[in-house]
């Protein structure tokens, strides 16, 4: 390994946004609830959700891709993806 590598470590800043964009899918689905009206058949929202938590699903993986193609680090950031998707997929009923 060349010592420029070591020197030249990244911020890890897209690393942590990834985490970020992982975060935020909890609180935007709690604001999608509380903001729908009533529908009658309950299918109302259900596009805008699943856009919600694909697109916060994407997002993180970009980040955390560019992240690690930038040699951010340290890597153990992109471990603070599992318990948050854990508690997502629990909390969505996945």
């Amino acid at each position: 390994m060349d010592q420029t590598d070591l020197i030249t470590a990244k911020r890890p800043w897209l690393l942590w946004l990834s985490v970020a964009a992982n975060a935020l899918i909890l609180p935007l689905l709690r604001l999608a609830e509380h903001f729908s009206g009533p529908c009658g058949d309950g299918l109302c929202d259900f596009f805008f959700v699943w856009a919600i938590l694909l697109l916060c699903l994407f997002f993180a993986f970009v980040l955390a891709v560019a992240g690690l193609l930038r040699r951010e680090r340290p890597l153990w950031i992109v471990l603070c993806h599992v318990p948050l998707l854990g508690v997502v997929a629990v909390l969505v009923g996945l």
